[in-house]
């Protein structure tokens, strides 16, 4: 814990004006335990997500705890990320996606009083073993990881195998249709490590986290952002647990306890249970929210939209906005389905019409691949 400490201290120099992106989830509140009770009433929290999100009151609530005298809110909406969406594409020369085109927007927002904003970065999946199974403990050698990666990796693709095939053309398809495989094995070869749990995360770090962090780089012009939870002592540190030890957030949570026990009093919107609670309710927590999760689904399926249930659990719903935002649904209609498309040569638009009004209807929650396919068309707009 001196270490994390330490790494946050050392980065809140007097002559710089400090702030914090807080959410619902405890990476940033780590960090916010972690800065000094005497230098609290400085700091600036901002958060991003509508108001009636847990992500926001959570958020608020932490703020308030730990005594910041300020707390930001963006509020997220259709018309702020569609009004960001190609400069998003700019930016980022198309390597992050549109649905998060409202960081721009906030970091725009707070930068006359903030120089350097902190935030939380992938401690509840390193120290928390967010990415340990059971069955990755059990391996025995590189073949049996490999194998049981795979798997979970190809689940957790936007669009699976047999889906490539239908979404691109037949001549893009057969360039690209080996890729996967490609790059998921030499992303594999690439990680060197005799612990096997620590070479499972790191895998997952390098492919599925540290990419997002792309999104920072365009921002340095308006403020500079820091992640104390990548400290390198720190991620040293971390590395020297076993992962029996991290799996099931076992380590982090006493970590957490005892970095701020009056943080540890608000709940985690992964399990909607406070983090000093014993494992059994956080795990009772998961499956409630999966259940509650999937009920919503079901009801906006089998309604065919007549029924409009919000998900307010996550920052935002794109699911809802494809079924109730006409302003959302009309951007993708025109940037999508028309015939002057850039990406014809390599998209199948009658398959993108068919994701469109599933998604129109409540039929299938195809809000994610939407998102990826009209980057991907911004993408050659802006530079081809």
């Amino acid at each position: 814990m001196y270490k994390f400490k330490r790494a946050v201290e050392i980065r809140m120099e007097d002559t710089l004006r400090h702030g914090i992106t807080l959410s619902g989830g405890l990476d940033s509140r780590s960090v916010l335990g972690a800065v000094p009770k005497e230098k609290r009433k400085k700091l600036i929290a901002c958060t991003f997500g509508s108001k009636d999100s847990i992500e926001v009151k959570i958020a608020l609530k932490s703020s308030k705890i730990a005594g910041l005298t300020e707390h930001d809110i963006l509020e997220t909406s259709p018309e702020l990320i569609l009004k960001n969406a190609e400069n998003e594409v700019w930016l980022t020369e198309g390597r992050s996606y549109i649905g998060v085109s409202f960081a721009y927007p906030l970091l725009n927002h707070v930068q006359d009083k903030i120089d350097v904003i902190f935030d939380g970065y992938a401690m509840d999946l390193i120290l928390g073993g967010g990415y340990l199974k059971k069955e990755i403990l059990r391996c025995k050698n590189d073949e049996q990881l490999r194998k049981f990666l795979h798997n979970i990796f190809f689940k957790k693709r936007i669009f699976e195998d047999t889906e490539l095939v239908k979404i691109f053309t037949p001549m893009f398809y057969n360039l690209v249709k080996d890729l996967p495989e490609q790059s998921f094995n030499n992303e594999f070869e690439k990680v060197k490590n005799s612990n096997l749990g620590n070479k499972s995360d790191q895998m997952f770090i390098n492919t599925r986290v540290t990419w997002m962090q792309i999104g920072d780089v365009p921002v340095r012009d308006l403020v500079e952002i820091s992640h104390p939870t990548a400290d390198n002592n720190f991620i040293d540190l971390i590395r020297t647990i076993p992962p029996e030890w991290r799996i099931n957030h076992f380590i982090y949570r006493k970590f957490f306890k005892k970095l701020s026990s009056e943080l540890a009093t608000i709940i985690y919107n992964r399990t909607m249970v406070r983090p000093d609670a014993p494992l059994l309710f956080w795990k009772l927590g998961l499956y409630y929210i999966h259940g509650r999760d999937l009920l919503l689904k079901k009801i906006n399926t089998f309604s065919k939209g007549k029924i409009q249930l919000y998900n307010t659990h996550n920052y935002v719903d794109f699911d809802a906005w494809f079924r109730t935002n006409v302003q959302w649904q009309n951007f993708f209609k025109e940037l999508l389905c028309n015939k002057d498309y850039k990406s014809q040569k390599y998209i199948n638009q009658d398959y993108v019409k068919q994701l469109f009004e599933e998604s129109i209807v409540g039929k299938n929650n195809n809000a994610m691949k939407l998102m990826y396919l009209a980057t991907f068309e911004l993408f050659l707009q802006k530079y081809f």
